[in-house]
């Protein structure tokens, strides 16, 4: 897959919502179906019409219109960012853009990304032998060091952002859709309120404190439990997962 890096942010032609229509965003790229929803946006499978044939992942994320100026310019200090990371376990990112809804008052960032195809790292995981658990582990550490290097946290390691393939080789597990939101300085300028996966979020996240690598490091930690024993470290409720985040030590 060739990288086609861009910066700028450009009007997109159609609207998300649109899905019946199959809309072609930003006179470029061509839906052929959604990958998955959230409570923040929508990741589609797209085909690039500049270079036709070529599959590329698309994301949404929902900003706050107000005061948008200053979050494009933000988000594209940070996407500059992404593009210098390099990485064989990691997506590479390509394109960054801006789309609005006229008359909601939603504005929506998007940004495409090298499209894996993959089993999550629960399912990878699952029935796979120790050696290869622990050669998991250190793939995903390593990828993570060279998104810190870049003074960048992912913010959001959960099982479906580690793809892979069961049976095949940790050398080939991909960590996807990171950064955007999340610098070391801990500041998020794309979203507020919650940012990751209630099952391996870090106790910062959730009570607001500063950000930085043990963030990421923490949601690695639960979600290989989770890979290695079958089921999170801690379960129950929203609530109950939440306050044990903060007031339980993780198990063994």
């Amino acid at each position: 897959v060739r990288a086609t890096t861009t910066t700028c942010f450009r009007p997109a032609s159609a609207l998300m919502g649109l899905m019946k229509t199959l809309p072609i965003i930003a006179r470029r790229y061509q839906v052929r179906r959604r990958l998955g929803r959230g409570a923040w946006g929508e990741v589609f499978l797209v085909e690039d019409l500049l270079e036709p044939g070529r599959l590329v992942a698309l994301k949404t994320r929902r900003i706050d219109p107000h005061g948008a100026g200053d979050t494009r310019a933000s988000l594209a200090a940070e996407f500059r960012a992404l593009t210098r990371v390099r990485h064989p376990n990691l997506a590479r990112v390509y394109d960054l853009g801006l789309t609005r809804e006229p008359g909601a008052g939603l504005t929506q960032i998007y940004f495409t990304r090298q499209f894996v195809d993959g089993d999550d790292l629960v399912a990878v995981l699952r029935d796979a032998p120790e050696t290869s658990a622990f050669e998991a582990a250190a793939v995903l550490c390593h990828a993570l060091a060279t998104i810190h290097d870049h003074g960048l946290i992912h913010g959001d390691l959960s099982a479906a952002n580690v793809l892979g393939a069961v049976g095949g080789p940790a050398s080939e597990l991909r960590i996807i859709d990171f950064g955007l939101a999340v610098t070391m300085s801990g500041e998020s300028s794309q979203i507020s309120g919650l940012r990751g996966t209630l099952h391996y979020v870090a106790p910062e996240v959730l009570s607001g404190a500063h950000l930085s690598a043990r963030t990421d490091l923490y949601a690695l930690g639960a979600l290989l439990h989770h890979g290695f024993v079958g089921e999170p470290p801690f379960q129950g409720s929203p609530a109950a997962v939440i306050q044990q985040h903060l007031d339980v030590p993780p198990p063994p």
